[in-house]
């Protein structure tokens, strides 16, 4: 889905391009790490930009921290 100008993908396509289940997008959605635009109260919409974005990060750089 195209809003904008910005493509726009729900949990499950998103969960699909990162090889994990939905269930796993969501824990990050509520801990901040993907951002997204609730359309409705069920709703999430993933920018595609910041799918990308997490895909190119690092995973030491995101995530919990660990005590040493």
């Amino acid at each position: 889905m195209e809003i904008n100008g910005t493509e726009y993908l729900n949990v499950e396509a998103v969960a699909s391009l990162l090889k994990v289940s939905a269930g796993r997008v969501r824990q990050l959605i509520a801990s901040g790490e993907l951002p997204t635009l609730k359309l409705t109260r069920r709703l999430n919409m993933i920018a595609l930009r910041d799918v990308e974005l997490f895909m190119n990060t690092p995973p030491k750089s995101r995530g919990r921290k660990r005590n040493a």
